[in-house]
């Protein structure tokens, strides 16, 4: 990962959609071990689904990535996801958040966020992340990294409220 220093943080939690491959033989199971790779990296972690105790081959689900150490990766980075043993591709998908909060199952919250990410507004993406953080908040630069977005992209969005305020 090639980044300015200090820019991404690492962290053992991502928000990720999960394509589970319809090849596989089997469902996949809530908390499952796998092998996670995010560029060149190969990381041990799990699977959490959110709304299912398991999914069937062919699923496209909202999860969480939970590492076994550390990761980093920007939004919309993609990754693939192998089993543990025998080690065999059975998806991948693409990251949402980097730096995701730990989410309890079975809540409706879930599915609002993971919609945000989905489809939602730049302005309603923003919104997300300054919740998730809590009242410490988010810098400016800090909420660049959460979004993918730098420079006159991020002031272009982020003046799009100020100057519609009348």
């Amino acid at each position: 990962m090639v980044a300015k220093s200090g820019t991404l943080k690492p962290s053992y939690i991502m928000d990720a959609e999960l394509i589970y491959l319809s090849g596989n033989e089997k469902s996949l199971k809530n908390r499952t071990r796998v092998r996670i790779h995010l560029g060149t990296a190969e990381i041990m972690g799990r699977i959490v689904l959110h709304d299912d105790d398991e999914i069937i081959p062919g699923s496209t689900v909202n999860v969480q990535l939970l590492f076994e150490e550390p990761a980093c990766a920007w939004p919309n980075d993609h990754d693939v996801i192998r089993s543990y043993s025998p080690v065999a591709t059975i998806g991948g998908g693409r990251i949402f958040n980097g730096r995701a909060a730990k989410k309890k199952r079975f809540r409706e919250s879930n599915k609002q966020i993971f919609r945000i990410y989905h489809e939602g507004s730049v302005e309603e993406q923003i919104l997300l992340h300054l919740m998730e953080a809590g009242p410490d908040g988010l810098t400016g630069d800090e909420l660049a990294v959460q979004m993918g977005l730098f420079g006159k992209k991020l002031k272009k969005v982020l003046a799009g409220p100020v100057s519609a305020r009348k």
